[in-house]
This record gives C-alpha cells, sequence and structure tokens, in this order.
C-alpha cells in the first residue's frame, strides 16, 4: 500500500463532500482510487485524487451538471472556452430572471405597504416613456381569449407574465370625459434597448400625470371623476389618457380590500 493514501471518509471529512457524493464521482470515473484493499475493497484515494475532487467542486458551484464536467476531459481548451461562454450566457440569462422575480417580491412588499398607509390623498408625478406588450381590449370576447392572448405574451419571457412585467390598463378619455378601456398593457420593467426594439413593443409616452390610489374592488368611475374635476380646478388640461398600475391583485389576495391600484390621469400642465 502506497503512502499518503487517504480513506474515503477522510477525504469527505477535509472537502465536506459526503461519501455517497465520492462514490458516484467515481462510478462516473470523474476519479480513480489509488489503491484497493484486493482484501476489504477498501478505496484509498491520493493527492491526485483530492485536487481533482477539489476542481470538480469548483465546477459543480460554477453550475456544470456532473456531465458537463465529464464531457471537459476530452475537450481542447478553446472548445473548454466555448463551453465557458455557453456557460456565462446561460448564467446571465438566469441572473435575469431572479433580479426579475426579485422586482416583483419588491414591487408587492411596497404595494402591500401602501395599502396599509391608506391616503386618499392625489399627487402628481412625471414619468418616463414606458413600453410593453399591448392587448387591444376590442379584440377579447370572452375571458378564455384575453387568458389565450396572455398566454402567448408569456412566451416572451421564461418567467410568468404578471412577474416578468408590470400589469396595467390602458384607458382613453374623451371629449365627454368618458373613460375607456382602449388596451390590457404589460408594462417591462427593464426598458432596455434590447427590449424597446424588439417587434410588436407598444409605447406608452412620458409626460406628467395625476395619481391616485384606488383599493377594493368597486367601480373605479367616482374616482376618475374626483380626479377630473380636481384636473380641472388646477386649470390643468386632460391628454386623453390614463394607465391603471394593477399593484395588488386576486393573486395575492382573495379578500376584495386587499385589492390596490394606481390610477394615473394624464395632464398637460398650461
Amino acid at each position: 500500500m502506497k503512502d499518503n493514501l487517504y480513506s474515503i471518509g477522510q477525504i469527505s471529512k477535509l472537502l465536506d463532500i459526503s461519501v455517497q457524493a465520492i462514490r458516484l464521482y467515481q462510478k462516473l470515473e470523474l476519479i480513480i482510487p489509488a489503491y484497493i484493499d484486493p482484501q476489504t475493497n477498501y478505496r484509498y484515494y491520493d493527492d491526485d485524487a483530492i485536487n481533482d475532487l477539489w476542481s470538480l467542486s469548483i465546477l459543480k458551484s460554477a453550475g456544470f451538471s456532473l456531465k458537463e464536467i465529464k464531457q471537459l476531459e476530452n475537450l481542447n481548451i478553446q472548445e473548454i472556452k466555448n463551453i465557458y461562454k455557453n456557460k456565462s450566457i446561460e448564467l446571465k440569462s438566469n441572473i435575469e430572471k431572479q433580479i426579475a422575480t426579485l422586482k416583483y417580491m419588491e414591487r408587492q412588499i411596497n404595494a402591500i405597504d401602501t395599502l396599509h398607509n391608506c391616503s386618499n390623498e392625489f399627487f402628481i408625478k412625471t414619468i418616463d416613456a414606458r413600453y410593453g406588450y399591448s392587448i387591444s381590449a376590442s379584440n377579447i370576447h370572452s375571458t378564455f381569449e384575453h387568458f389565450k392572448i396572455l398566454n402567448e405574451l408569456k412566451k416572451n419571457s421564461d418567467l410568468h407574465i404578471d412577474i416578468a412585467y408590470q400589469p396595467a390598463r390602458y384607458m382613453s378619455i374623451d371629449k365627454s370625459k368618458s373613460i375607456h378601456l382602449k388596451n390590457f398593457f404589460a408594462i417591462n420593467l427593464d426598458q432596455s434597448e434590447n427590449f424597446i426594439n424588439k417587434p410588436n413593443v407598444s409605447r406608452i409616452e412620458a409626460g406628467t400625470f395625476l395619481c391616485a390610489n384606488f383599493y377594493g374592488s368597486k367601480n373605479t368611475a367616482e374616482l376618475y371623476f374626483d380626479m377630473i374635476n380636481y384636473i380641472e380646478s388646477k386649470k390643468f388640461t386632460l391628454r386623453g389618457d390614463a394607465i391603471e398600475l394593477l399593484l395588488l391583485e386576486d393573486d395575492i389576495s382573495k379578500c376584495e380590500k386587499n385589492l390596490l391600484r394606481e390610477i394615473q390621469i394624464a395632464i398637460v400642465k398650461n
């Protein structure tokens, strides 16, 4: 028996890798024992095996599967570089999905805080142009048709559309000050040029908006009426459009009083 040999238990403890995992790696020939006791069939490992296990744990932490690690053994350095480049692209995609999911969680937390600090006050804010996917309300004749179109949009992302995008309703305000649903709008929260230049992406114009929070599921007509009267009292002009951001919907709570929207009426300051 050679010197400097270690039992499977010793290297398991040394490298914090389970005995079961080491046995699997050996079965896949990712590591090779330096010595097998012919009487006990116990396997012993040398320094090379320890180095191999350490390298293997690095690759696993970097997101490589055991199958991918096995394939790396027979590749030249340029082929390995290409594998790493592809893995980098995959990791970036996963990070983007995680960031989008984190933003969704933060939106919900902020919306719940808004719900708990109820305020009926109007407020004005300037908002940059927003981009996303638009669904014409005139094309939807049933709930089934609505979700059929939403599911098609969902294919643009690996995440659910309501996580990847901010759900909203785009409203029009006619000369008689009547409010009409024009489009359902999925606002992309990452307003990068890569997204903006995609086909079928719609735009909500930048501008100044009078905003108010709306709680519950009752009709919003009364709030619109009050907001429009406020706009006229301040000598502002209606631009003719409004946005309803769906901040808390029934995916979060089935209690109607916990539903929350932010209504944004576009105005022009005279």
